[in-house]
């Protein structure tokens, strides 16, 4: 395998180009901020995340690669394959995976 995936579709069509204004945390999901929105990775049971030189040879289970304009990539590897990319637009409440988590629900 020469590549990994690019990305999930609407991930894919909705942060390519997109400037990263943000990666935080809420509860076991990872949100990727954008102005245009936002992605939620979820790790699933075994996925990690790691950021590598742009041109590093992908391995057996690396699954998406989000290049940076620096140089560098972040990299999704999912040995058990659980983990989900997702593309949400503003506000964030209101996705069903993100409604009722927080101190005010």
């Amino acid at each position: 395998m020469d590549r990994c995936v690019v990305l999930v579709p609407d991930v894919a069509q909705n942060i390519v180009g997109q400037r990263i204004n943000n990666i935080r945390r809420r509860a076991k999901y990872l949100l990727i901020d954008t102005d245009a929105g936002i992605t939620i990775v979820h790790l699933g049971m075994s996925g990690s995340l790691r950021i590598l030189p742009r041109n590093t040879p992908v391995e057996k289970h690396d699954h998406i690669d989000l290049v940076l304009a620096n140089g560098r990539m972040l990299r999704f590897n999912d040995p058990r394959r659980f983990g989900a990319w997702l593309w949400y637009e503003l506000p964030e409440d209101a996705h069903p995976l993100l409604s009722k988590l927080g101190l005010n629900h």
